[in-house]
């Protein structure tokens, strides 16, 4: 028997065993390929979503800086008026009987313009002259002897002293009608005036009340953006340590041995403002969480100054530690390159978020600081009119007691001139008497001296009469009547104007308080005319500038006074009418000048641009000059030209 090959037997064993070990070393292979190619594809649509919903950086509006021409202009407008002007009036007061001109007419030097009703005054004249007649009949028949005739001259003349002792009589029950009824128009008026005082204090009180109730809603307001404010620190601040891992010390286990590894100073400084960041944090917090309604006006400023040092501190830690990312190394399996790219995004966020909040805080204060502002201006405008109400009252209950005491004065007169009748009667009578009994040489010397008092009676009469008329003094155009037939009129108060025809012409015009104060003396003006429309324009200047406020429906004016500086005769221009006013009040001729939009203010009041760089852009201090026409402003420190400004940043989604 031939004996088994063992070592045959042995070999094919072992190929067996090795082709077995290559098939599940293969399989083993194919295995690890399908997976990496999975994980790829995670990575990469991983990649994708993220690419495709990373936010979209900022959009610049910027503008450039120019050196140019820079103007400032005040547009207003006006009326034409003659320089040359009177103002005419009637020497008594009453009722206006006659106008014989209209506005527009042309008149002459002694042409009468209107009269008042003269009835009493012309029966005044009329009794004068019978007096004179009646006393020198007196004379004439005690000259040619005591007849008949005589003897009924000195009886009309009784008769005559009887009738204006009627008259007399007659006017003082007129004065004493005047005087009740002067009573009771000054009453009312005093009455309404003490009404409008009263309402003016309402208006105040209730417009302080209002302005206050809108400060407390923007304190309320501000309480709330503080508190949003802490709510987002700590939330950044809690960002920061995923990555700082101070507080949470297993935030950064996957990283913590690659973190800063490219500058550890900056690690460093990160973790020394983390520190400040979160100390600011909790006292800001302690202020903020506080606040209540039994908290004063101090407690809110000390939330507001503790909440900027936290969101500043915050934002200074956020920065660091982005620069920490930027200073850390990726590529490790428990970090990856998307690892450290979603901490930056993040810390972005948080760091876009702690901007967001300054900015809210920031618009929040200056809401209340421009509606405190606006609140002066209102109560302010509502002291003017209490003001002006009580002026109102003092100066109805001035006239109250100015025009009382001159109707009873015109009463006191009445009475005694009843008085001076009563005694020409008497004395009527008794020449009556002297004539019955026959002309002596004294009873002469009366009867003439009757005679030279009777004149003068009819003269004072007649004066009084030509009071009654308005006659212009000099040659020119009515441009304003101020009464009608019908209305009463007081003594010296004006009637008409009457200007002087010429090329001497000015233009008055009211100047709100908001543009009076960049208006100087001799500022060259460009007027237009309604008339004439724009084609056509003169030039001025400004002449005068009245100290003196006028309120206008509420609002402070100052009339200002432009003189035309060129001949107007070839242009034909006329009294009264409207012209337009373009006042040059500063000309620039080269100056460096930007929107007025692109120039920001802190709340300590210094005034920065934004230029574009850094990660987004950087504050530039500048001084700012004349703020001209069309938006722009002058820069007279902190730019060059041709550089770009921000005027504003645009978010994209």
């Amino acid at each position: 028997m031939e004996k088994p090959d063992n070592n045959h037997h042995s070999n094919g064993h072992k190929k067996a065993n090795g082709d077995e070990k290559h098939r599940r070393k293969f399989k083993l292979s194919r295995r690890w390929i399908w997976i990496l190619i999975i994980a790829a594809v995670a990575v990469l649509i991983g990649g994708l979503i993220y690419a495709a919903n990373r936010p979209k950086p900022p959009e610049l509006i910027t503008d450039t800086v120019v050196k140019g021409r820079l103007t400032q202009t005040v547009e207003a407008t006006g009326e034409l008026e003659s320089i040359d002007q009177v103002d005419l009036s009637f020497d008594i007061s009453g009722t206006v009987s006659q106008i014989l001109v209209a506005v527009g007419d042309q008149v002459q030097a002694g042409q009468e313009l209107a009269r008042l009703r003269t009835t009493e005054l012309q029966a005044d004249v009329e009794r004068a002259l019978q007096g004179v007649q009646a006393a020198q009949a007196v004379v004439n028949e005690r000259l040619a002897g005591s007849t008949g005739e005589a003897v009924n001259v000195a009886r009309a003349s009784v008769a005559a002293s009887e009738a204006r002792l009627a008259a007399t009589k007659v006017d003082w029950q007129n004065r004493k009608d005047d005087l009740a009824n002067t009573i009771v128009a000054t009453a009312s008026a005093v009455n309404e005036a003490e009404v409008a005082l009263k309402t003016a204090a309402d208006n105040l009180v209730n417009q302080q009340a209002k302005n206050q109730q809108t400060i407390k809603e923007l304190e309320e307001d501000l309480e709330s953006v503080l508190k949003d404010n802490m709510i987002g620190g700590r939330s950044a601040l809690s960002d920061a340590d995923e990555v700082l891992g101070i507080d949470n010390t297993i935030a950064n286990n996957d990283f913590e041995n690659v973190l800063s590894a490219l500058n550890h100073e900056v690690l460093v400084s990160a973790q020394s403002a983390y520190g400040r960041a979160k100390g600011s944090r909790d006292r800001a917090e302690a202020k903020v969480f506080n606040l209540n309604s039994e908290s004063v006006a101090g407690d809110l400023d000390e939330a507001v100054y503790f909440t900027r040092v936290a969101l500043t501190d915050t934002e200074s830690t956020l920065l660091y530690t982005r620069q920490v990312l930027d200073a850390t190394t990726a590529g490790t399996d428990t970090f990856s390159e998307a690892d450290l790219s979603a901490l930056k995004a993040s810390i972005n966020l948080a760091r876009n978020d702690i901007q967001n909040a300054q900015t809210s805080l920031q618009s929040q204060l200056q809401l209340i600081d421009s509606t405190e502002i606006s609140n002066q201006s209102t109560e302010s405008s509502a002291a003017n009119a209490l003001s002006s109400a009580r002026q109102s009252l003092t100066s109805a209950i001035a006239g109250k007691s100015s025009q009382v005491a001159s109707a009873e004065s015109a009463v006191r007169a009445a009475e005694a001139q009843i008085q001076v009748s009563e005694t020409d009667l008497l004395q009527a009578e008794a020449n009556l008497q002297q004539v019955l009994a026959g002309p002596r040489a004294v009873d002469l010397a009366g009867l003439q001296a009757d005679v030279r008092r009777a004149r003068a009676d009819l003269d004072a009469a007649e004066a009084r009469l030509n009071k009654a008329k308005i006659i212009s003094p000099i040659s020119g155009k009515v441009t304003d009547l101020k009464f009608k037939v019908g209305e009463q009129v007081s003594m010296a108060e004006p009637m008409a104007v009457v200007q002087s025809v010429g090329d001497n012409f000015r233009i008055k015009s009211d100047i709100s308080e908001s543009d009076i104060a960049k208006i100087s003396l001799l500022d060259p003006v460009k007027v237009t005319f309604d008339a004439f429309g724009n084609d056509l324009s003169a030039a001025g200047t400004v002449e005068a500038i009245d100290p003196a406020q006028k309120l206008i429906e509420g609002v402070v004016y100052y009339e200002v006074d432009v003189r035309l500086v060129e001949s107007v005769e070839i242009i034909g221009l006329k009294p009264g009418m409207s012209a337009d006013l373009e006042i040059l009040t500063a000309d620039l001729p080269e100056v460096l000048n930007v929107p007025q939009r692109a120039v920001l203010e802190r709340s300590d009041g210094i005034k920065y641009v934004r230029v574009p760089g850094g990660d987004l852009f950087v504050e530039r201090e500048v001084k700012t000059g004349l703020r001209g026409d069309g938006g722009k402003v002058e820069i007279k420190e902190g730019l060059s030209e041709g550089e770009e400004v921000i005027i504003t940043i645009r978010e994209q989604n």
